[in-house]
């Protein structure tokens, strides 16, 4: 969508993030709970160094992402759970063209809990800039709320013929 079509607010469908951050390095997120947010719940953009510990996310809605790292390098995301409407975490890296930050890589997702969603891990749908050196390790993939809200695929990759992309070196 083009940057002066993105307008949030009454009479818009254009949801905020609940935490964004865009071009930070040494990013801290710790011991907190997001809850009923409105749409993906962390979305940090362009950061190095970025750690979510221990983080409780918890909202069930159409695009309620966990975890957005978006053309990150050098993330670990770990005691996390997740109990989300749509994927727990997602790694990205722009979307269709809008790759200048180039890819998300070198990010490690550990001992973390998924308990509902569409994807554990998913890598995409917007990675025109390429995904790559993705360790994870030691993940519950436990459908805790199989019969309101399923977790449907463990690990999943999604794109389309317009986005591009690439994955390499997931573990």
């Amino acid at each position: 969508m083009a940057i002066e079509k993105r307008i949030f607010g009454v009479g818009h469908y254009l949801c905020p993030c609940m935490v964004k951050f865009i071009g930070y390095t040494n990013v801290l997120m710790e011991s907190y709970r997001t809850f009923n947010t409105p749409f993906w719940q962390h979305h940090p953009t362009n950061c190095k160094n970025v750690v979510m510990r221990s983080v409780t996310v918890d909202s069930i809605g159409p695009n309620n992402d966990g975890f957005d790292h978006d053309a990150c390098d050098m993330v670990l995301c770990e005691n996390v759970v997740f109990n989300t409407g749509d994927d727990c975490t997602a790694i990205k890296s722009g979307k269709d063209l809008d790759t200048q930050y180039g890819p998300a890589q070198n990010h490690v997702i550990q001992n973390c809990t998924m308990n509902s969603g569409h994807g554990g891990i998913t890598l995409g749908s917007e990675m025109g800039g390429g995904v790559q050196k993705i360790y994870a390790r030691n993940l519950q993939m436990l459908n805790q709320f199989w019969a309101t809200n399923s977790l449907n695929i463990a690990i999943r990759i999604k794109t389309n013929m317009n986005r591009g992309g690439f994955v390499k070196d997931f573990r």
